[in-house]
């Protein structure tokens, strides 16, 4: 998939999961920042990329992109609805129906993706990222 298909699918999740709220904790406190990742994502990215990024190193939406696009891509994500699928019910992509129906309206809503791309542009420059492509 697309850089440009996973930033969407990023904005639409981050809108779904926590209104784009890096600070949000959610799970009963499992999942943290603006996609509310969980532990086990963490642990993925980092043995299949030879990371270190702590659970709480999430609440930097920059850091948290590249976990997103890491994870994405070590599942092999092949389209907008597999991605939304493998986010919300991990690589079994289990009972994920109501999930992909919410972030496809979503995605579908101009003004509220508008809003949350400017919004996910202005906390990437905050937290000091000027590359938002992860190598």
């Amino acid at each position: 998939m697309s850089h440009s298909y996973l930033l969407k699918l990023f904005v639409a999740i981050a809108i779904k999961e926590s209104n784009l709220d890096y600070t949000a904790i959610g799970d009963d406190g499992k999942a943290f920042g603006i996609v509310q990742i969980h532990e086990c994502v963490i642990t993925d990215v980092n043995k299949r990329y030879s990371m270190n990024v702590n659970h709480n190193d999430v609440f930097n939406p920059v850091i948290t992109w590249n976990v997103f696009i890491k994870y994405q891509k070590q599942y092999g994500c092949k389209s907008f609805e597999d991605g939304a699928r493998l986010w919300n019910g991990g690589p079994s992509r289990k009972y994920t129906d109501k999930y992909w129906e919410d972030v496809k309206t979503i995605s579908f809503d101009r003004e509220r993706m508008a809003n949350g791309y400017k919004r996910f542009g202005n906390l990437c420059r905050r937290f000091g990222g000027s590359k938002v492509w992860p190598d």
